[in-house]
């Protein structure tokens, strides 16, 4: 999503980053009514694309090895959530902030005039999140969807192949959507 999602080479450190996985764990204790409070773990993996950065075809590229970008958060949440009118279901909304450890993808690129290496660097940033879904209550087993947007632009540090170390930040921006599967205490 935004540039994180970027493969022009009209940017200075494309990410190249492609459709990846999410794993997220959510809790919620009901503090008033209608208003909940809680956390958010989670994790997400998007891999490098390899063919976006260069053809499969390409003759100067012998040999390519990516790892991919990674991001593991917590964040703090404020839910507000409305009963549906069946069974003990709700729907809601979910502001969330905290923090993300972020990892950019290492690239390494043998051609025939040498190896180009794009190390990985580690970054820590503020993250921000917006969740919506409805969840329907089967007894004590919760079943839903829901569809989150995360924001972070952590700053990363990067090796010219001159040796010269380059800070940028890179928005990596994400929207998901997924089903949850949930159980009422």
């Amino acid at each position: 999503m935004g540039s994180f999602s970027s493969t022009s080479f009209d940017r200075e450190y494309p990410a190249f980053a492609g459709t990846g996985t999410l794993f997220q764990l959510n809790y919620s204790y009901p503090v008033r009514p209608y208003i909940g409070l809680g956390a958010t773990a989670g994790y997400r993996q998007n891999p490098f694309l390899e063919d976006k950065f260069a053809k499969p075809d390409d003759a100067l590229v012998q040999e390519m090895e990516s790892s991919p970008w990674q991001t593991a958060y917590v964040l703090a949440d404020v839910q507000y959530q409305v009963p549906l009118l069946n069974r003990g279901g709700h729907a809601y909304v979910r502001g969330s902030v905290g923090g993300a450890f972020n990892r950019s993808a290492f690239l390494q690129v043998q051609t025939p005039f040498g190896t180009i290496t794009r190390s990985s660097d580690s970054s820590f940033a503020l993250a921000y999140g917006a969740s919506a879904g409805i969840t329907e209550a089967y007894n004590r087993l919760l079943i839903g969807v829901e569809t989150n947007l995360r924001y972070m632009r952590p700053a990363f540090e990067v090796a010219s192949q001159q040796g010269d170390i380059k800070r940028y930040r890179q928005q990596m921006n994400s929207f998901s959507f997924g089903v949850s599967v949930g159980y009422k205490l």
